[in-house]
């Protein structure tokens, strides 16, 4: 595992809509490998605290103004 997001509040997107308070994401490769409540057993190279923070990991924006922000002054 390369990185491990601890304590959490992560919002899932099953089918359940489950929150986990404190909980952990792991990443490994660029990809999520674990959400749990408890820590994973493998040892992660990178720890990031994320006390205060939520994660919704699998949302997608889809709904974004990048490109009209970049042109706003172009007439």
């Amino acid at each position: 595992m390369d990185t491990l997001i601890s304590n959490v509040t992560v919002v899932t997107m099953n089918e359940k809509m489950q929150t986990l308070f404190g909980g952990f994401i792991g990443v490994t490769d660029g990809k999520i490998s674990y959400i749990g409540k408890t820590a994973p057993a493998e040892q992660p190279a990178t720890i990031v605290d994320g006390t205060g923070m939520v994660a919704i990991p699998g949302f997608v924006n889809c709904h974004t103004h990048l490109a009209t922000a970049s042109l706003r002054s172009y007439t």
